[in-house]
């Protein structure tokens, strides 16, 4: 039998997340690393590569609910540390899916004089931020502040955003959030600029890009009304008839594509939301539980042995009992109509009786 020590060293021996500060594409790697190490942990024999973590938690509640230990402290924290793992998951992924596409919209821009620099990491010293794109046009600086969506959203009026089931998860509206970074670029740009002796203006516009599952409607709610945004399919046509209040000549082009150039990309790092050496803790205490008594207590000694490899859950089996429900349920809904059919044809069979009489 295991103990939470051997557990906690199976998850540390894939060697991912055990710094607390990482930059975000390490971080969305080592997440999914992480994902496959309690996957496997939880699932045993039963792991697949497609497993994602919604699975393990479900095989986790039904191995307690069967064990009759979904009350036990150490297996109700763990199955709390699961939906705080699949939650931190999910809005991880999100946000990284959001900016792959918008990456990948961005390859069909069709502007000249144009430029895209991605993960621009700048600070001040006292704040910092990281630009998920900038685009250099020679109307201006465009900061992009990618969203990933799936519901209908509102902007309210202290520039948060705020999805349909209520939901906010930034730490700071959004609209403050864009206003410290077209703070920080602008004074960036400008002491780059003064340090070369060069005479350019300095120009930052931003748009957040919301960017939404194909052919969904997604309803946008602005009552803010103090952020440009639009949607990722609109975004390279809103950046190629974009008008701004610079006109930058090919020299000063230049001069700004070798700063934005000479800048860190990928090196903000930051401390992750949830604490994995108490994640691990908490799920390798919970395993300990699931995984049975010991042996030589007297419960488990008297136990028969097929009773307790019935405690295990398979998922194949779960999955074809969910199947069967379910052509059970279908089973019944066609005996229903065809009751439903039957009494409609007696009922019409006495109306025409009533008629002829």
């Amino acid at each position: 039998m295991k103990r939470a020590e051997d557990f906690i060293r199976e998850m540390e021996s894939s060697n991912v997340l055990m710094s607390k500060e990482v930059t975000f594409n390490e971080y969305v790697s080592e997440l999914l690393g992480f994902q496959n190490v309690v996957c496997k942990m939880v699932a045993g024999d039963a792991y697949h590569e497609q497993m994602r973590i919604d699975e393990a938690l479900f095989l986790m509640e039904s191995t307690a609910r069967k064990n009759d230990v979904r009350n036990h402290p150490a297996v109700h924290n763990g199955i709390i540390t699961m939906k705080k793992l699949s939650k931190e998951l999910a809005i991880t992924m999100s946000g990284a899916k959001g900016e792959s596409l918008v990456s990948k919209t961005l390859e069909y821009l069709n502007r000249p004089n144009t430029k895209v620099y991605r993960n621009v990491y700048i600070t001040d010293g006292q704040d910092e931020t990281e630009l998920d794109a900038i685009v250099l046009t020679d109307s201006g600086v465009i900061i992009l502040e990618v969203k990933k969506v799936k519901s209908d959203l509102t902007l309210t009026e202290d520039g948060r955003m705020v999805f349909a089931s209520d939901e906010c998860y930034d730490k700071i509206p959004l609209g403050e959030k864009m206003a410290i970074k077209r703070k920080l670029l602008k004074n960036a740009l400008e002491k780059a600029v003064a340090s070369t002796g060069l005479d350019i203006p300095v120009y930052v516009d931003s748009y957040i890009v919301f960017s939404a599952p194909k052919g969904q409607y997604i309803k946008i709610d602005d009552r803010y009304r103090k952020e440009k945004h639009c949607f990722r399919t609109g975004l390279n046509r809103k950046i190629e008839n974009y008008l701004g209040c610079a006109y930058y000549k090919h020299d000063q082009l230049d001069q700004l594509d070798k700063i934005f150039s000479e800048m860190e990309s990928n090196v903000k790092r930051f401390e992750t939301e949830l604490n994995y050496d108490d994640v691990r803790r908490s799920l390798a205490e919970a395993m300990v539980v699931l995984q049975g008594e010991p042996e030589s207590t007297a419960e488990a000694k008297s136990a028969n042995p097929e009773e307790r490899k019935s405690k295990v859950i398979d998922p194949k089996i779960v999955r074809e009992k969910l199947e069967q429900k379910e052509k059970k349920n279908i089973g019944f809904d066609y005996i229903a109509a065809g009751a439903a059919a039957c009494v409609l044809g007696f009922a019409m069979m006495l109306g025409l009786g009533f008629k002829r009489a």
